[in-house]
C-alpha cells in the first residue's frame, strides 16, 4: 500500500495545502471541496460492495489528503498522477488492476494508445461495447493521422477490417 506519485512528483503541489483559489469565497470553496468528497466516497462505497476493482476519481489537489486517508485507514492500494497544476487523477483498488496502471507508465490518460484505453475502460467497468466502439473508432483516428502525417497528405484508409470480419462472421454461421 502506498502514496505513489509517479513521474512529475516536482510538479506535485502538497495534497495538505490550503485551497489556492483566491477569487472564491470561502463558503463557495466549503461547498466545492465537500461536493468532490462526496464523488470520492461514491466510488469509494461502490469498490467496498464490488461493483468496482478499479476506480479513477479525478479531483482537485487540496482534498487529495483527505482521500489518501480515508484509503490508507481502509489499507485499498492507490496510485496518484498530477493533472496539471490544480488537480490529480487518484486510481485506487484492486493491486494487480492497479500494477497494471502503473506498468502502462503513462501520466497523462490522452497519450494512452488504443489498446492501453480499451483495457483501462474495461479494467474501471465501462460498458464492454461502448468501450469496443470507442476501441474501433480510435484506432480509424489515430491510423489515419498516422497516414497523413507519413505521407504529408490525405488518404483515406482501405476499410481492411471489413474484409478480415466478413469470412469470420460467414464461418460463424456455418456457411
Amino acid at each position: 500500500m502506498g502514496y505513489t506519485i509517479e513521474r512529475g512528483a516536482e510538479d506535485m503541489i502538497a495534497l495538505n495545502e490550503t485551497s489556492k483559489f483566491a477569487s472564491v469565497s470561502p463558503d463557495l470553496e466549503k461547498r466545492r471541496i465537500s461536493g468532490g468528497m462526496e464523488v470520492f466516497l461514491h466510488h469509494f462505497y461502490e469498490y467496498k460492495k464490488g461493483l468496482r476493482n478499479l476506480v479513477l476519481h479525478t479531483c482537485y489537489r487540496d482534498i487529495g489528503y483527505g482521500i489518501i486517508c480515508k484509503l490508507e485507514h481502509h489499507n485499498i492500494e492507490y496510485l496518484i498522477y498530477p493533472l496539471g497544476k490544480k488537480r490529480i487523477n487518484v486510481f485506487f483498488g484492486n493491486t494487480d488492476c492497479l500494477e497494471i496502471v502503473r506498468r502502462i507508465g503513462k501520466l497523462c490518460l490522452s497519450r494512452y494508445t488504443a489498446e492501453e484505453d480499451f483495457i483501462l475502460g474495461i479494467m474501471l467497468g465501462y460498458d464492454r461495447c461502448q468501450q469496443c466502439e470507442r476501441y474501433l473508432r480510435l484506432k480509424q483516428t489515430r491510423n489515419e493521422k498516422r497516414v497523413i502525417n507519413h505521407n504529408n497528405e490525405s488518404k483515406k484508409i482501405p476499410a481492411s477490417t471489413q474484409a478480415v470480419s466478413q469470412p469470420v462472421a460467414q464461418g460463424l454461421k456455418g456457411g
